[in-house]
């Protein structure tokens, strides 16, 4: 605009529009009262994270990029719940667009290097813990007198242990008697799920099944190692971008004095 028609809206006592100030940065949830972050998809925060979005140990960021893309968290009880997307400015509006999330149909698979281990110390005590809760006693010990089991052990691609995996041992003789099933979880803490060996029955097939966001599970059978079938702890790596799911599709937020308005969760972002 020119300093001459500057000086002519001066003049009539009007005023040259004020550029829309840059939004992008890093901003911080204050002053929230609840909410549980519903979107069309039909999931919450609150439920991704299995906790209260009104809880008093709820805290929430959100990263504006000057490129356009978005990066959001949510943390309650201890959980998390992310998303990431692109963010576009309509008037007073900031709306976020969160990705489609990748579709991955075989999230489980052996680790290498070796994808079998030898019964350990920490397989056995998960069997110990096992049949203590039973209450069937000491776990049973093979003909040379050491005890043993079939295990699986699960972690993420950063190597931590993956909790709450269902896994299905399918045992069997191959011959007239039909396969047995027996069912076990992985522990949060070690990512083992373990069972007693089964005299005279080999493991003959594995099964695992693990839970996304908004009741959904993704199941998938394994290829057994070489050596499982009698005993030993198979190693298994999850994709976990299997498991991320953003916890809405779109989400709106308001431009105001100190920061962006959020109803849900209710509160303002204030930006650092």
């Amino acid at each position: 605009m020119t300093p001459r028609l500057l000086l002519a809206l001066a003049c009539t006592g009007l005023a040259a529009p004020a550029a829309a100030e840059p939004l992008a940065g890093l901003y911080h949830l204050t002053g929230r009262t609840g909410g549980s972050v519903v979107g069309r998809s039909g999931s919450s925060a609150s439920s991704a994270t299995g906790g209260n979005a009104g809880s008093s140990t709820l805290s929430s960021e959100l990263l504006l990029d000057d490129d356009g893309r978005y990066a959001w968290m949510l943390v309650a009880e201890g959980r998390d719940a992310t998303s990431a997307g692109t963010w576009r400015r309509e008037g007073e509006k900031v709306v976020l667009v969160a990705d489609r999330a990748p579709q991955v149909a075989a999230p489980f698979e052996l680790a290498t290097d070796p994808p079998l281990q030898a019964w350990d110390a920490a397989a056995e005590q998960a069997l110990a813990g096992l049949a203590r809760q039973a209450r069937r006693g000491p776990a049973k010990e093979d003909p040379q007198g050491r005890a043993g089991g079939h295990g699986v052990r699960v972690v993420g691609p950063d190597g931590e242990p993956v909790g709450q995996v269902r896994v299905e041992f399918t045992f069997g003789d191959g011959r007239a008697a039909p396969p047995t099933t027996v069912r076990a979880t992985t522990d949060r803490a070690s990512g083992l799920a373990v069972v007693p060996l089964r005299p005279g029955a080999p493991l003959r097939a594995l099964s695992l099944t693990a839970s996304l966001e908004g009741g959904r599970e993704l199941s998938q059978a394994l290829a057994l190692p070489a050596g499982a079938e009698q005993g030993g702890v198979v190693r298994v790596q999850l994709d976990a971008t299997s498991l991320i799911r953003s916890p809405f599709e779109r989400m709106v937020l308001t431009v105001v004095e100190g920061g962006l308005r959020s109803s849900d969760p209710a509160g303002l972002y204030r930006r650092d």
